[in-house]
């Protein structure tokens, strides 16, 4: 299934990775778009976790003991970095902005919050639209809309929404980049960066890490940027700031990810947990029994 491209005059694209496996979750991406009457362009995904995947052809991705991932890179988050990374030649090349989402997302929020990316005179490399990158739909609902009145925008920088989170006491979970807006500048950064750091820690917490590091201290408005959550970023491999993303966030997200996988929980699931590429070694190894089909 492949929707037509949008309209020369629209503001943005909106790209969906998939599977070529995963017909049914295109299938509820598709139904998503529809209600908003947003069309589509899907991404042909890079399923590392099938036998016929060949990571030797990748291997300008991997470098020895970098990050998170140390000497052993998670397939699954593999082949999501190299999906991605097919999604932002599409946006250097169409050298038009983007809607990226993995094909997990559903629309919740308005079009014109989107549309007020693009209206307000603001300089930006990628906007979170997710949930998971804003705690609007969370229990700090409340606060974090009262902390966002000053801006009178429909987006906040990324540092203003995970200080605010810290402030409030609140964990600040895995971001997701399951749904996020990104300039052709902005992806042609990400390419960049991936070309020099490889794969070195899951994709959400790389979006972060090149976001806030190298921004002017007043940026972080408040909140310790000395504090573990910034330390922990820090050790997770050298900081390149040539990279250095301007991020922001919806104040209120667009898209709501789905759970999927075991017990309908991402953080359930070990498939994708399970298979991993040694650097060290050169080889796949598996830890445990493994059904792809479960995998995110």
């Amino acid at each position: 299934m492949t929707a037509p491209l949008l309209p020369a005059e629209s503001l943005f694209d909106v790209l969906v990775i998939n599977r070529e496996r995963d017909k049914a979750r295109l299938e509820r991406f598709a139904a998503t778009c529809a209600a908003k009457e947003l069309v589509y362009q899907r991404i042909d995904a890079v399923d590392a976790l099938t036998p016929s995947f060949q990571i030797e052809e990748y291997l300008q991705y991997v470098k020895k003991g970098q990050g998170m991932f140390h000497a052993q890179i998670p397939l699954g988050s593999f082949g999501n970095w190299m999906s991605q990374i097919k999604a932002w030649r599409y946006v250097v090349k169409s050298n038009k902005p983007a809607l990226i989402c993995e094909d997990d997302s559903d629309f919740i929020g308005k079009i014109e919050d989107l549309n007020g990316i693009f209206e307000e005179d603001l300089k930006w490399d990628l906007v979170f639209c997710n949930d998971r990158a804003c705690p609007a739909t969370t229990s700090l609902s409340k606060e974090w809309i009262d902390c966002c009145q000053q801006w009178r925008s429909v987006t906040v920088p990324l540092s203003f929404a995970i200080n605010t989170r810290l402030a409030l006491q609140k964990p600040w979970t895995a971001p997701g980049g399951d749904c996020y807006m990104i300039s052709p500048a902005g992806a042609e950064r990400l390419l960049k960066g991936a070309e020099k750091t490889g794969v070195y820690m899951h994709l959400d917490w790389m979006l972060v890490r090149h976001s806030i590091f190298g921004m002017r201290k007043e940026d972080f408005l408040y909140g310790n940027p000395a504090q573990p959550f910034y330390r922990f970023l820090k050790k997770s491999g050298s900081v390149d700031l040539s990279i250095n993303l301007k991020a922001r966030t919806l104040i209120r997200p667009f898209a709501r990810h789905r759970p999927q996988g075991v017990g309908g929980s991402i953080t359930k699931n070990p498939t994708a947990r399970s298979m991993f590429y040694d650097v060290k070694k050169g080889i796949v190894i598996t830890n445990k029994s493994v059904n792809p089909e479960n995998d995110l």
